[in-house]
């Protein structure tokens, strides 16, 4: 069994976000320029915010230090009062800085994007991963309820085949906006794979299991595993039949 994984998951986020934007009307795309403006001022004010109180306590509260030139114990307690007021403006600036980041966010208008393009829009931006991992048919999303590997817990997965070795990922059938949900991808090769019907939470499932690793599933799993290896071995069989029958007939 061997695991790997797309070493670039921001452009999947990339991708979606630029094909959600071409699937919106302009009236959509209207609010969400709108938006990202209100997001870069907010980012300005915030930072403009803490940056001019916290010069203003560092200049102002200089001369403090200089009432006593002789170094002693009156001197550093000066150097401490500067420290602690210059750590509260600090504070202080963050606290009011971050309010007005909310007031201003308050300001942005809900995008609606509709709930197929959206989905569209998700099944676009994971044509890297499918691509990177071989994705193909037939295959199978089904639930992963639980794993030795947190990532796949409670998340829907996509089984699927590749030159007869059985792969688990994400769901990257339907889709998804962050590239971050990406769990990578765990390949079986033809007899690695073990699997036992069990029940998972009151519910009829099946584990996979491999070198350690195992996956809880839902028992059409076993079933589209079961189904495909068959068909691999018929297949095999087919093409041994027709290969002895293509040497018999050379003979």
């Amino acid at each position: 069994m061997r695991y790997f994984k797309y070493e670039y998951p921001g452009k999947v986020s990339e991708k979606f976000n630029r094909e959600e934007l071409n699937l919106m009307d302009a009236k959509g795309k209207r609010t969400h320029r709108k938006n990202q403006f209100i997001e870069v001022m907010s980012l300005v004010v915030f930072i403009v915010v803490i940056a001019v109180f916290i010069t203003a306590a560092i200049l102002l509260t200089k001369p403090l230090v200089n009432l006593v030139k002789e170094k002693g114990l009156v001197k550093n307690l000066l150097h401490c009062a500067r420290g602690l007021i210059i750590a509260v403006v600090s504070a202080g600036s963050l606290a009011l800085a971050g309010f007005i980041l909310i007031k201003i966010n308050k300001c942005k208008t809900t995008e609606v994007s509709a709930h197929e393009k959206r989905r569209e829009a998700m099944q676009y931006a994971c044509g890297i991963l499918r691509e990177y991992y071989g994705f193909s048919s037939p295959f199978l999303v089904t639930k992963c309820y639980d794993s030795t590997v947190p990532t796949f817990i409670e998340r829907d997965v996509c089984l699927f085949f590749v030159e007869g070795k059985l792969r688990i990922t994400a769901d990257i059938y339907n889709g998804f906006a962050n590239g971050y949900k990406d769990c990578g991808c765990y390949e079986f090769e033809e007899g690695e794979e073990e699997i036992e019907k069990t029940t998972e939470g009151g519910r009829e499932a099946c584990v996979l299991y491999g070198e350690g690793t195992y996956f809880y599933l839902s028992k059409r799993a076993a079933t589209f595993i079961n189904k495909c290896r068959e068909s691999q071995k018929n297949s095999d069989s087919c093409n041994n039949d027709g290969n002895k029958r293509e040497a018999s007939e050379q003979l």
